[in-house]
């Protein structure tokens, strides 16, 4: 019996994926017509990311200024470059996304199935599971600043330690699934909040003169 647990627990430890960030931050072409006119993109944290943990558990650090270079900035800045606006041109204005609340919270009622030897893992059975809460609000500003649409998204999104499929969860700060638990939970929120600007590209270009 205590071959088998030790196999278990290597076979469990091995076969867990690894989250790449690099390549999650790069966004899909979503084929949008017509464009914005040429828009600033910031990221703007107030205490969200710092005060639940996120920049610290996905590998960021903290920082203070009003537009931060983490993997959060960067997949919002290259989907409104890619995405989002006709770089050609003077600036008419900026989006400003900002997240309002994030939240990271480990399941622990897989833990149960520590009483089963680890079998039920064996057959795809999740080890363990975070879920992450996000809120942002994107808001589009003329150039002289005046706000002219706010869009928001409140989403969650949960990931898994399992055999085969899951994420390695080896550190409770900076594993995998951790990692994966809160990008991907922003990435729902952020294509969220796109989708809701893309229905009214055609009115709110009207505004950006």
């Amino acid at each position: 019996m205590k071959k088998f647990l030790v196999l278990a627990t290597a076979l469990l430890l091995t076969a867990c994926a690894s989250y790449d960030v690099q390549q999650a931050m790069r966004p899909d072409n979503r084929n949008i017509d017509p464009k914005l006119p040429n828009m600033e993109a910031i990221f703007e944290t107030g205490k969200a990311l710092e005060t639940n943990g996120a920049t610290a558990a996905s590998g960021a650090s903290a920082a203070t200024s009003v537009q931060l270079n983490n993997e959060f900035a960067t997949l919002f800045r290259r989907e409104v470059e890619k995405n989002l606006i006709n770089e050609d041109g003077p600036v008419k204005g900026k989006l400003v996304l900002e997240p309002i609340f994030v939240d990271v919270d480990n399941n622990v009622a897989w833990a149960l199935t520590a009483f089963l030897l680890g079998i039920p893992q064996l057959f795809g059975v999740p080890g363990s599971s975070m879920t992450s809460k996000w809120e942002l609000e994107l808001n589009v500003l003329d150039k002289n600043g005046k706000r002219i649409a706010r869009y928001s998204a409140d989403v969650e999104n949960t990931e898994y330690e399992a055999l085969y499929y899951g994420y390695s969860n080896l550190h409770p700060i900076t594993s995998n699934l951790r990692k994966a638990a809160i990008f991907e939970g922003y990435k729902k929120a952020l294509d969220n909040v796109i989708k809701q600007l893309q229905a009214d590209i055609p009115t709110l270009s009207t505004k950006l003169k």
